[in-house]
């Protein structure tokens, strides 16, 4: 098979692709051939084409997002625009948002789902996916059901999923956009480890991938290799403005011995839980997968949990989830109700319809939808998750604006931007909430 010692594992001639209601190409590729086995980085602005180039080498454009592709388009020996059938398997895609990729109940039956289709006897497929799961650290959430997954723990079960079929080529969508410290370490590691066997393309803004990585490319309507100032903003903060003050406005959260679980749950996720939010102030909940930190936001927005305890929020609410295709009921952002004045960065995609959107697109619009909503306590889950370092400072400055306007943030991270420029920062883990 091309890619193990065959050929070029990719192979791009004048590409040109083209989504519908979008005016222009979103991506030209004139050249690219890749070789295996390595790791290959893909960087660059938001919307500049790296979700749609890994859609386009997972055989998926045009089937699922209606697209035109011209060209020519060689994958692991196959063309995955005329015989899309054929790359399943090959090419592995991990999505940028996992909730859209996970399709069973519980970790092992993702992680074994591939071979049990392809007729696998059973206790092959569920041998393999046990080594996948031991691997991403998930043996201990084997048979939990997925909805009751953080986002991080999500992530790596979808991820359990692409990598236990052993594909040719592996293509990632910010693989570590959800991951807490201690797991992106991990998945860092398997990355550099699968380069050995097969090609990587993973498309990153983190500078933690992009160090490791054999090759760095950039795509912004078109693929180069980068320039001295995008590397440079990789791996530094781009404007980034101070911490806000803490401690000086109103209390517009309050939150007493708060127990949230879920349904057939053995014990809480979250158990005697105090915090509070203020006026003026960004307040970040930072702790590991699986710690709680998304359960505190949906008892706080009204998420449907078993919630026990006092919860005070005084004022509109505003929730912008992990997953931020929820926020949306119309297929553009200027067909929702209340995108009227979107902020300078948002404007853009104003009439973009929302399946031609990137992931970090996806988050700009539906911020710039609940910073309109005049809310005066907003709850964000992972609000910079995806953002390039430009996007990611003017989300933060906007955070910090709304904030001075006497809103409360309170938000679920694990970037450490967020927590720098946070007045308050809540741990949370084990089941306990306490200041850090």
């Amino acid at each position: 098979m091309p890619g193990r010692g065959g050929g070029p594992v990719v192979s791009l001639e004048g590409v040109r692709v083209d989504y519908p209601g979008v005016r222009g190409p979103v991506l030209e590729v004139d050249m690219l051939r890749l070789e295996g086995p390595g790791l290959v980085a893909l960087t660059g602005p938001n919307g500049g084409g790296k979700t749609t180039l890994l859609r386009l080498l997972a055989g998926i454009l045009t089937v699922f997002y209606n697209a035109r592709v011209e060209g020519t388009v060689r994958v692991c020996g196959v063309d995955p625009v005329g015989e899309p059938g054929k790359i399943v398997g090959r090419a592995a895609l991990l999505a940028q948002d996992p909730k859209t990729q996970v399709v069973t109940a519980t970790p092992l039956l993702e992680a074994s789902l591939y071979w049990v289709l392809n007729g696998s006897p059973p206790d092959v497929a569920v041998g393999r996916a046990w080594r996948v799961l031991d691997m991403l650290g998930l043996k201990s959430y084997w048979d939990r059901h997925v909805s009751t997954l953080s986002s991080g723990l999500l992530e790596r079960a979808a991820l359990a999923g692409v990598l236990s079929m052993d594909p040719c080529l592996l293509l990632l969508d910010e693989p570590l956009s959800f991951l807490d410290q201690p797991s992106s370490r991990r998945v860092l590691e398997i990355l550099e480890e699968q380069a050995r066997e097969r090609l990587i393309i993973a498309a990153t803004h983190d500078p933690r991938l992009t160090s490791i990585a054999d090759t760095v490319l950039v795509v912004d309507k078109t693929v180069r290799t980068p320039d001295r100032p995008l590397t440079q903003a990789l791996h530094s903060t781009v404007g980034m403005p101070g911490a806000t003050a803490s401690g000086g406005g109103e209390v517009l959260v309050a939150v007493e011995g708060l127990s949230v679980s879920y349904p057939g749950a053995s014990r809480p996720v979250v158990a005697g839980a105090s915090l509070e939010a203020r006026a003026g102030e960004i307040t970040v909940l930072w702790g590991p997968n699986g710690s709680g930190k998304t359960s505190i936001l949906r008892a706080l927005a009204g998420g449907g949990l078993a919630v026990r305890g006092r919860v005070s929020v005084k004022g509109r609410r505003v929730y912008v989830p992990a997953d931020p295709l929820l926020v949306f009921s119309r297929g553009r952002p200027c067909d929702e109700p209340g995108w009227e004045s979107p902020p300078a960065w948002a404007s853009h995609l104003s009439c973009k319809p929302l399946l031609s959107m990137s992931g970090g697109e996806l988050r700009l619009a539906a911020l710039a939808l609940a910073l309109q909503s005049g809310a005066r306590v907003v709850l964000l889950d992972e609000p910079t998750t995806g953002l390039d370092p430009w996007n990611k400072a003017r989300v933060v400055s906007a955070l910090r604006d709304i904030a001075g306007r006497g809103a409360a943030v309170l938000a679920a991270s694990h970037d450490p931007v967020l927590r720098s420029v946070a007045g308050r920062v809540y741990c949370v883990g084990d089941g306990r909430v306490w200041e850090c």
